[in-house]
């Protein structure tokens, strides 16, 4: 029965009944917005408002999100656990077990890192975790054996490709640091040739080079190379370059050593690390060089 056939005291009980609830069509039975938690009692108004909300909610996220998850061991866990990778549209990374997304202590640290990495409003929190729990429940989580395995070789390779980001860009946009090899400091001048103690490498372009380390490789001697990547540790540093070696981008000499002897001009050799220029591992921003 249509509610213009209440009389004064039904319509004010039927008002009160469906207090919060829109009068629209059947798509949109509630005015959902960010943050905004559904009434207790949502099941009594069936499938149809549930799916729209979902719809809403991924909507929301997936506008400036991607979102990974996976299901495997972890740690001491007995059972397989669920972790999550937020990749955010500006090129950041945050990952975190479901379950820290529930636990007081972590979750306004998690709160802040999308606040600050994607710019995740306060209240849209709600819906991330409303969005996960919803992929959980469609099993659209990809299964892993060991998740301490997968979450330690994507989060080191990830911190690999930011380092190669930042020599692909020093070296870009300082040419002029890495004079070529077929250079020697005895042709005349020192303009464009290798100087020590001021040029930060080479690029390899003479033939030998050439032959043994293909078309586009650079030499980077370790000082300068220590001081852009900023890493204090030692075994963090050596880490770091074993990860840039196992994803192609680091030349591993055949007695192991990652900083071989190179020629760096005509007519100086000394030990530097020799980088593979790889566009694909290139992050937008770091821009192309026309002048190579």
């Amino acid at each position: 029965m249509s509610k213009d056939n209440f009389n004064e005291d039904e319509l004010k009980r039927y008002e009160e009944e469906n207090e919060g609830i829109k009068e629209t069509n059947d798509e949109t039975l509630f005015n959902i917005k960010a943050g905004e938690m559904l009434p207790p009692d949502i099941d009594a108004l069936g499938d149809v408002s549930k799916k729209t909300r979902v719809e809403k909610i991924q909507e929301e996220v997936e506008k400036k999100w991607t979102i990974k998850l996976l299901r495997g061991k972890y740690n001491e866990y007995i059972v397989d656990v669920f972790f999550i990778e937020f990749n955010s549209k500006f090129g950041a990374t945050l990952r975190c077990l479901y379950s820290d997304m529930y636990d007081p202590k972590k979750e306004k640290g998690i709160i802040r890192d999308l606040m600050n990495i994607g710019l995740m409003k306060y209240d849209d929190y709600t819906l991330f975790k409303e969005y996960i729990t919803h992929l959980i429940d469609l099993e659209k989580y990809e299964s892993v054996e060991n998740l301490d395995e997968t979450i330690t070789s994507d989060s080191d390779k990830d911190e690999a490709e930011k380092y190669y980001n930042m020599v692909v860009e020093h070296i870009r946009e300082n040419l002029s640091l890495f004079p070529s090899s077929n250079e020697g400091l005895k042709d005349g001048d020192s303009k464009g040739k290798y100087i020590d103690k001021v040029s930060h490498g080479a690029k390899i372009d003479d033939e030998a080079g050439n032959k043994k380390y293909g078309a586009d490789a650079y030499a980077f001697v370790s000082e300068p190379l220590r001081d852009l990547l900023s890493i204090t540790n030692t075994k963090k540093y050596g880490a770091v370059l074993d990860k840039l070696i196992e994803i192609g981008v680091l030349y591993r000499s055949i007695d192991g050593r990652k900083d071989p002897k190179v020629k760096l001009a005509k007519d100086v050799e000394q030990r530097a690390y020799v980088f593979y220029i790889n566009p694909s591992l290139i992050k937008a921003g770091g821009g192309d060089n026309d002048n190579k």
